[in-house]
C-alpha cells in the first residue's frame, strides 16, 4: 500500500511539475473591470522560468482574434513558479504591474462591464494561438465563438453573472486536483461579485481589490465528483453533454443516466475521451419547444459519481430562416436612466404564425437575449424592453423583460441588432445609426426609429423615420413612439448609394450609384447635375459631366452615374466636387440626395529629402519602463545624459560615453520639492530642474551638480514648465505658465525668472531670482486682442491669461524670445534691463491656399490632402534661434494647444451643433459639417466670430501642422513648412501606414481631425557651414530635418521615425531634442538625441558625415573653430588669427591675447569660453 501511494503522489507531482502544455493547466481567479482593470490567474501546474503568457481580450471568432481590443504578454521571470501559485496582473489600463514575473509587450486596452472576455493562451506575440489556456467572460456571449479553440464554457471558460464589474473567486483551496478546481470555478456560488453604476473596485464593499492570492494545495487522489460543463444542441435529433474531465466509458454511455422532459426517446450515447463529451441520439425537438436535459449516476474515470444530478437550461431547435425584422427602436429614450424606456419591436412579415422558442436577439457587442417558448402570429409583434416595469407604465402596452446586463444592446451611438436562429444563422439584422442618412432626432430628442417598408434595405437609413406618435412626456421632451403597432409604408424611395466617393486622377471613370428603396413598378427618373460653386475641382480640368436625367426602367433598383476623370502629369493635389439629385418623377427623394466625389491626386508634390546630412538610428534607450522621458540635457566634460522623468517626478543621469550602450548612474527624487518635475537643463557643470509647486504655488528650481549633487533650491513662478541657460552659463531662465484650476477660481499670472547662477550651483539665493511679469502689457488688452493675441480666460487680463511655454537666448545672451501657445503670440525679453518689451501676435495660416492642404477627418477612408476655407493658429510649443547676416530669426515648432476646464472649454468640432458657421460666408455649412470633410474638425469657440453675432465667420484650428521662420526685427513670417510634414509622411514608404497616428495606438487618420502630426520639439545646429533644423513630431513620431542656412527658402533634407510600425511600440511621443555637435560628442560625431514621453525612451540619432577633422579649418575665413577640443597637452589652435579672451564659467576673465592662432591652456580642467573681438564665441572643455 505504501508503495502505491508513493508511486501516487511522484505522478502528481510529475503532472504538476509538467510545463503549461494544455488547455485548463491555469484558471482565472479574479475579475475586475472598474478602475484600471486587473485579472488574477492561478496555475495547475509549475511555472518554468521565462515561460511567457500571451492574455487577450478581443473576442475568438473560431479560428483568430479580431483586431480590436488590446493584447499583453506576460512573462515569469528568472524562477520557476510552484503549482497553485495564484498571480495578479493589475492596472491592465494603465501602467500594467504584475504581482509575480514582468510585462514584455504591452498593447492592453482594458476591460469593459459590458459583454467583455479575458483570454490567456501560449504562442506568439500578439495573437497567434499554439494553445489556448483559459478564458473568462462577464458575459455568455463575451468569448465570441469558441469553435477551434479547446476552451469549453463551464470548464476552462469561465462565465461570471452578466455585466459583472469585479469577481473574486472564494471558494475551497484545498483537498482537491484540477479538475476538481475547475468545477468548483465554474460554480457561481463560489465567486464574490459587484456590478452597480460606481466603481465597484475599492469601495469598501466585498469584493475589493486585491483578488485572495491564497495558494491553492492540490490532492493526491481524484475525490472530485465529475460535472455537466454545458449541454449544445448539435441537430434536432443530437444533443452534445460536455463533462468536466474524463468519464468511465460505461457509465458515460449508460442511456439510462440521461433523461429528457418533455420525454424523448434516447437511441444512443456515444462517449469521446479526447473531448469529455457524450453524443445523446434522440427521437427529435420539436421546432421551438422547450426541452430540459437531467443526468444522473454518471461517473469519472476514478468512479466518482456526479453529484448533485445536473438538469439542463431550457434547450431548443429552430432554424427559422425568413419572416421576423425589427420594425421599431427606440435607443435613447429622453430620461433620467435613458434604458427606462428603450426597447425593441419585433414584426412577424410572414403569412404564418412563428415559434420563437430558441430565437435570439444579438447586439455587436455580443448582449444576448433567448425567446422561451413562445408563438408569434402572422402580421403580430412582440416587444423587447430593457425596464419591462418602466415601460409597461409608460408605454401602455406589455413588453418582454431583457435581461438588466443586456440594457447597453440599445447604443445611443449606432448598432448592429441581429435576430438568430438557434443554429446562430441570421434571420434579419438592422444596423442602425445617429448620423446621415439616418434620422437625427431619435437620438435623444424624444422619437423613436420606425421601419417604412419591410420589403426594403433594413440597413438604409432612409428607410426609417421618425415616430410621430406623442405617448407623453419625459424631461419635457415629448416621446413619440408607437410599440405593438406598425404600418408598411410601400412608397419607392430614391437616394444615392453613399454619401462618398473616393476615386484616383488615373482610375478613368468615377461611377456613382443611385438607389430606388423598392423596384420599380413604373419607369422612375430623377435629375443629377453638378452642384455649382462647391468644392476645389473643376469640371473639364480634373473631370469631366453633363447634367442629365437618370432614368429607372420598370424592375430596376439601382442606376450609376459615370463621371469622366481627366488625368494629368500634373500634381494639383487631392480635389473634391458635389453631385446632387432632383426633380424625381415617380419616387420620393428621401435621405442622401447629394454625393461628393473626391479625386485622389495620382502625382506628387510631397518635399524630397536632400539627405545632405547621412542622419542614421543608433540606438534607443529605455529610461524607466514606468515612468517617462520628456527633456534631456547633455554634459559634454563627462559625457553624461540628463532626463526628465516627469511622471516619477525623478532626474535621470545617464552614462553616454557608449551611446550604443547607455547605462544607467542614479536617479534624483524631486517629490520632496513639489508634486512633478517637469524641466530640465545643463551647463559649464551645473543641473537646473524645475518642479511644480501643490496647490498652485510658486515651484522650485532645484540646481545640482553634475552627479545629482543638491546645492541650491529657489522658488520661481507659477508651474515652472521650462528651463534653460543662457548662452555664457551665468543666467537660468524659466518659463512659468501660470495655468488655472479647473474652475478658474485660481489664475496665476504667466510670468519669466531670471537667476544668476555665476555664483556656482550651491550658492544661489532667493535674491539671485528676477521675475518678470506681464502687468505692464494689461492696459493694452484691447489693441493687442485686437491685433491677434488670444485673451479668452474668465475673467482674464494679459498678464493672468498668458501661458509662457518655451524660452529661446539670443547668442549674445542680451534678448531671449519666450513662446506664449495658447495665446498664439511670442513675448520678446531684453535681458540687460530684464523687460519683457513686446508681445507679438502670430496670426493665422491660411489653409484655403495652395501648398497649405490638410487631412481633416479621421472617418473618411484615404489620405485626402485638401485645401478647405479654415485658419490654422500657429500656436508654437519649441522654439530655437539664429542668425544670419546681422538679423536673428526664430524657429517655431507650431503643435496647438486648447484649454480645457470645467469653467472654460474651448474645443467644439465643426459638426457639432453648438458650432454655427454663417451662413453668407459659409453658404455649404451644410456640406462642410459632414464627418468626411470638416465635421470631426477640433477647433476653437473662442474666437472666428470676427462680427460677434454668435455664429462663426472664420474657422480657427488648434496649430498648423507645420515649422515656421520668423524675422524679429521685423515680426514677419519669412517661412512656414506648409503642408510638407503630412504630405512627407503620406509617401513615406515605410511610415505611410502610420500617417497622423497616434503615439498610443497605430490608427491611420487618428489624428487627422486634431492638429495632424503635431510638431512638438525644436533645435537648431551648426553643421559643415551650414544651419539646420530637427524638429520631433509628438504624434507620427519622428525627425524632420531641415537646411535653413537661408531662412527664406530652408531645404527639405530627411525623415527618420524608429517607432514600429506593426504593434505599438519603438519611440513614441518625441518631445525635448538636443544636438550635440561632433567637439561635444563622445563618438566625435554629431548627434541628435531624442526624448520619448510616452515610451519612455531615449532616441538616438548619427549623423555620420557631421564629424570633427581637418575640414573645420577650411572655408569661411571668418569661421572660429578651436582645436583640439577638449583640450590636448595643454594648448589649442584656431583656424585663422584672431584677438581672443578667455573667460571661467562664473564670468570671470582668466586670460587675453592679440593676433594669434594660438593658446596656452594650463588651467584646472572644466568649462571656458573663448570669445573674439568680432564676437565669436566658443566653449572650450578642460579635461
Amino acid at each position: 500500500m505504501k508503495i502505491k501511494i508513493t508511486l501516487l503522489l511522484c505522478l502528481v507531482t510529475s503532472w504538476m511539475q509538467a510545463q503549461l502544455t494544455t488547455t485548463g493547466d491555469i484558471a482565472f481567479v479574479g475579475f475586475n473591470a472598474d478602475g484600471d482593470d486587473d485579472i488574477a490567474f492561478v496555475t495547475f501546474k509549475e511555472i518554468p522560468a521565462n515561460t511567457t503568457i500571451i492574455f487577450c481580450d478581443s473576442e475568438w471568432n473560431g479560428t483568430s482574434f479580431g483586431t480590436d481590443e488590446g493584447d499583453f504578454t506576460w512573462s515569469s521571470g528568472a524562477t520557476v513558479i510552484p503549482a497553485g501559485t495564484v498571480i495578479a496582473i493589475n492596472t491592465i489600463s494603465a501602467t500594467i504591474t504584475p504581482s509575480i514575473g514582468s510585462i514584455t509587450v504591452n498593447n492592453a486596452g482594458g476591460l469593459s462591464s459590458s459583454s467583455d472576455a479575458m483570454f490567456a493562451f501560449l504562442g506568439t506575440s500578439p495573437r497567434t494561438v499554439s494553445t489556448m489556456l483559459a478564458a473568462i467572460s462577464n458575459s455568455s456571449t463575451g468569448f465570441g465563438d469558441l469553435t477551434n479553440s479547446g476552451l469549453t464554457v463551464g470548464s476552462t471558460a469561465i462565465v461570471l453573472p452578466e455585466g459583472t464589474d469585479i469577481a473574486n473567486y472564494n471558494g475551497v483551496r484545498t483537498g482537491l486536483n484540477a479538475n476538481g478546481y475547475l468545477s468548483q470555478l465554474n460554480n457561481p456560488a463560489n465567486w464574490q461579485v459587484e456590478d452597480t453604476a460606481a466603481d465597484d473596485h475599492n469601495n469598501s464593499t466585498t469584493p475589493d481589490l486585491p483578488f485572495n492570492s491564497t495558494q491553492f494545495v492540490f490532492s493526491a487522489n481524484d475525490t472530485s465528483a465529475p460535472t455537466v460543463a454545458i449541454v449544445n444542441v448539435l441537430t434536432q435529433y443530437t444533443v452534445e453533454v460536455i463533462f468536466s474531465e474524463s468519464l468511465n466509458p460505461a457509465s458515460a454511455e449508460t442511456i439510462a443516466n440521461y433523461d429528457f422532459a418533455p420525454s424523448l426517446t434516447i437511441t444512443s450515447a456515444v462517449y469521446n475521451a479526447t473531448l469529455n463529451s457524450v453524443t445523446l441520439t434522440h427521437s427529435g425537438f420539436t421546432i421551438g419547444s422547450a426541452y430540459q436535459l437531467t443526468v444522473s449516476n454518471v461517473q469519472d474515470a476514478s468512479n466518482n459519481a456526479l453529484s448533485p444530478t445536473y438538469v439542463s437550461p431550457s434547450l431548443y431547435y429552430n432554424t427559422l430562416t425568413s419572416g421576423l425584422l425589427i420594425t421599431e427602436i427606440m435607443y435613447n429614450a429622453p430620461s433620467a436612466n435613458s434604458n427606462q424606456l428603450e426597447f425593441i419591436e419585433i414584426y412577424n412579415n410572414s403569412a404564418s404564425a412563428i415559434a420563437l422558442g430558441g430565437i435570439k436577439v444579438k447586439d455587436e457587442s455580443n448582449f444576448t437575449f433567448e425567446f422561451s417558448e413562445l408563438s408569434i402570429a402572422a402580421g403580430g409583434i412582440v416587444l423587447l424592453a430593457t425596464d419591462k416595469t418602466s415601460a409597461d407604465a409608460f408605454y401602455g402596452v406589455s413588453f418582454i423583460d431583457m435581461p438588466q446586463g443586456i440594457s447597453n444592446a440599445l447604443g445611443n451611438g449606432g448598432e448592429n441588432l441581429q435576430i438568430l436562429n438557434s443554429i446562430g444563422a441570421i434571420i434579419s439584422q438592422v444596423s442602425y445609426d445617429d448620423a446621415s442618412p439616418w434620422p437625427l432626432s431619435p437620438d435623444g430628442n424624444g422619437p423613436s426609429l420606425e421601419l417604412l417598408n419591410p420589403n426594403g434595405n433594413l440597413n438604409d437609413g432612409t428607410n426609417w423615420a421618425p415616430a410621430t406618435n406623442l405617448v407623453g412626456q419625459s424631461l419635457g421632451l415629448n416621446v413619440l413612439a408607437s410599440p405593438g403597432t406598425f404600418t408598411p409604408v410601400l412608397a419607392s424611395n430614391i437616394a444615392f448609394a453613399s454619401e462618398t466617393r473616393i476615386v484616383n486622377e488615373n482610375d478613368g471613370t468615377a461611377q456613382i450609384t443611385i438607389n430606388l428603396s423598392n423596384a420599380a413598378a413604373s419607369i422612375v427618373t430623377v435629375n443629377v447635375a453638378i452642384v455649382s460653386n462647391v468644392g476645389t475641382a473643376t469640371n473639364g480640368t480634373e473631370y469631366t459631366y453633363t447634367n442629365e436625367t437618370i432614368t429607372f426602367p420598370i424592375g430596376s433598383t439601382s442606376q450609376t452615374v459615370n463621371v469622366t476623370l481627366n488625368d494629368d502629369a500634373v500634381a494639383n493635389g487631392d480635389r473634391y466636387f458635389v453631385l446632387a439629385i432632383s426633380n424625381a418623377s415617380g419616387a420620393n427623394i428621401t435621405g442622401i440626395s447629394q454625393n461628393i466625389v473626391y479625386i485622389l491626386d495620382d502625382e506628387t508634390d510631397a518635399a524630397v529629402g536632400s539627405n545632405a546630412l547621412d542622419i542614421n538610428f543608433l540606438s534607443s534607450y529605455l529610461v524607466d519602463a514606468t515612468g517617462s522621458a520628456e527633456i534631456v540635457a547633455h554634459d559634454p566634460v563627462t559625457q553624461r545624459l540628463f532626463v526628465m522623468n516627469s511622471t516619477a517626478s525623478k532626474v535621470e543621469i545617464l552614462d553616454f560615453s557608449n551611446p550604443s550602450a547607455i547605462t544607467s548612474i542614479q536617479s534624483i527624487d524631486l517629490s520632496s520639492y513639489g508634486i512633478g518635475g517637469t524641466s530640465i537643463a545643463f551647463k559649464n557643470g551645473i543641473l537646473v530642474a524645475t518642479v511644480e509647486g501643490a496647490n498652485f504655488g510658486n515651484g522650485k528650481v532645484v540646481f545640482m551638480d553634475a552627479n545629482g549633487t543638491v546645492g541650491s533650491v529657489v522658488e520661481a513662478g507659477v508651474l515652472p514648465d521650462m528651463i534653460t541657460f543662457t548662452p555664457e552659463g551665468t543666467k537660468v531662465l524659466t518659463a512659468n505658465e501660470g495655468q488655472p484650476n479647473s474652475d478658474y477660481t485660481i489664475d496665476p499670472e504667466g510670468s519669466i525668472s531670471i537667476i544668476n547662477v555665476s555664483g556656482g550651483f550651491n550658492n544661489v539665493q532667493q535674491s539671485d531670482v528676477t521675475n518678470l511679469n506681464f502687468n505692464a502689457f494689461d492696459s493694452q488688452l484691447a489693441t493687442l486682442k485686437a491685433s491677434g493675441l488670444r485673451v479668452f480666460g474668465v475673467n482674464a487680463t494679459v498678464s493672468k491669461d498668458v501661458e509662457p511655454e518655451y524660452i529661446t537666448v539670443a547668442d549674445d545672451g542680451l534678448k531671449a524670445w519666450v513662446t506664449l501657445q495658447e495665446n498664439n503670440a511670442v513675448a520678446t525679453i531684453d535681458l540687460v534691463s530684464n523687460q519683457i518689451t513686446a508681445i507679438t501676435p502670430l496670426g493665422l495660416k491660411d489653409h484655403s491656399l495652395t501648398g497649405n492642404s490638410l487631412d481633416t477627418s479621421d472617418q473618411f477612408g484615404a489620405i485626402f490632402m485638401g485645401n478647405w476655407p479654415i485658419k490654422g493658429m500657429y500656436m508654437p510649443d519649441a522654439i530655437a534661434n539664429y542668425t544670419v547676416a546681422g538679423t536673428t530669426y526664430l524657429v517655431t515648432a507650431n503643435e496647438g494647444d486648447a484649454r480645457d476646464y470645467d469653467a472654460l472649454a474651448e474645443e467644439v468640432r465643426v459638426g457639432s451643433s453648438a458650432y454655427t458657421l454663417d451662413s453668407s460666408v459659409f453658404p455649404n455649412a451644410a456640406l462642410l459639417k459632414k464627418n468626411s470633410n470638416l465635421g470631426r474638425l477640433t477647433v476653437t469657440n473662442a474666437s472666428g466670430d470676427t462680427d460677434n453675432d454668435g455664429d462663426f465667420d472664420e474657422i480657427h484650428v488648434f496649430g498648423s501642422r507645420s515649422f515656421s521662420i520668423w524675422n524679429t526685427t521685423t515680426g514677419q513670417l519669412v517661412y512656414d513648412s506648409g503642408d510638407d510634414f503630412e504630405k512627407i509622411t503620406a509617401n513615406d514608404p515605410t511610415f505611410e501606414a502610420l500617417f497622423n497616428a497616434s503615439n498610443d495606438n497605430n490608427n491611420l487618420k487618428n489624428r487627422s481631425d486634431n492638429k495632424g502630426p503635431e510638431p512638438e520639439g525644436i533645435t537648431v545646429g551648426q553643421i559643415n557651414g551650414a544651419t539646420y533644423t530637427f524638429i520631433t513630431l509628438e504624434r507620427t513620431g519622428g525627425l524632420m530635418t531641415y537646411d535653413i542656412t537661408n531662412p527664406l527658402a530652408p531645404v527639405f533634407v530627411s525623415y527618420k521615425n524608429s517607432r514600429t510600425t506593426t504593434a505599438v511600440g519603438g519611440d513614441l511621443a518625441p518631445e525635448g531634442i538636443i544636438y550635440i555637435a561632433p567637439t561635444n560628442s563622445p563618438i566625435n560625431k554629431g548627434l541628435v538625441v531624442m526624448a520619448n514621453e510616452i515610451s519612455a525612451t531615449l532616441s538616438i540619432y548619427e549623423i555620420t558625415n557631421d564629424t570633427l577633422g581637418n575640414d573645420d579649418f577650411i572655408g569661411n575665413p571668418n569661421s572660429f573653430v578651436v582645436y583640439p577640443n577638449p583640450v590636448i597637452d595643454g594648448k589649442v589652435y584656431f583656424n585663422r588669427e584672431v584677438s581672443v579672451s578667455l573667460f571661467d564659467v562664473t564670468g570671470r576673465r582668466v586670460t587675453e591675447k592679440e593676433n594669434t592662432t594660438t593658446l596656452e591652456m594650463n588651467y584646472p580642467k572644466g568649462i571656458y569660453l573663448l570669445k573674439t573681438t568680432d564676437g565669436m564665441i566658443e566653449k572650450l572643455i578642460i579635461k
